[in-house]
């Protein structure tokens, strides 16, 4: 019976060993890798910002929290140092998680390109908001035309992707909605 006893403490304390040695090698990396994936997450979304606003050399960033999301607008500046357009960063719910959406708009509040950043729908139907097809129907248009065409608007849906489609609308929608109080409500500044 003591025999038995002393095994099962034995086996008891290589697996607390094997556990923290696995739990250590698993933190040590995180912290080795951590400021890598932070470095290009930031050089993946610079060259997003880019893409939406390819005019702008600079770009200086707000966050707005609201009741029921987080918006980050981000003013773009040419070389000179003049403004040349704004990008707004927002996430709306679509069939199966939130879309992450850029819009880019110009001075005259226009919007120069719309990207996805991160959606979870569907492959094969509720993704291809991210193909050209769809999203080379937002640059040039205004908020007023950003409407599907089944709603009487100027947007063709994504084929079997109806909630997708309009997800990513509201969302452009939305950013475009608070440009006109962009640096009234200020959270943050980085």
């Amino acid at each position: 019976m003591e025999s038995l006893t002393k095994k099962i403490v034995d086996y008891i304390f290589r697996l607390v060993l094997l556990c923290a040695i696995a739990s250590a090698a698993l933190a040590w990396v995180y912290v080795e890798t951590k400021p890598r994936i932070d470095l290009e997450e930031q050089k993946m979304l610079l060259a997003a910002r880019q893409e939406v606003l390819p005019q702008a050399e600079k770009f200086e960033e707000e966050s707005f929290i609201e009741k029921t999301s987080t918006i980050t607008y981000i003013q773009g500046y040419a070389e000179n140092g003049e403004p040349v357009g704004k990008i707004a960063e927002t996430r709306k719910r679509g069939y199966a998680a939130p879309i992450k959406v850029l819009v880019g708009v110009d001075e005259t509040n226009k919007i120069t390109k719309v990207k996805i950043l991160d959606e979870m729908e569907t492959p094969g139907l509720g993704a291809r908001i991210k193909e050209a097809k769809f999203l080379n129907q937002f640059p040039g248009k205004t908020i007023e035309e950003l409407k599907l065409k089944k709603d009487k608007g100027t947007i063709d849906a994504v084929t079997g992707a109806t909630i997708s489609s309009r997800a990513t609308i509201e969302a452009v929608k939305e950013g475009l909605n608070k440009f006109s109080g962009a640096g009234k409500r200020e959270v943050s500044k980085k």
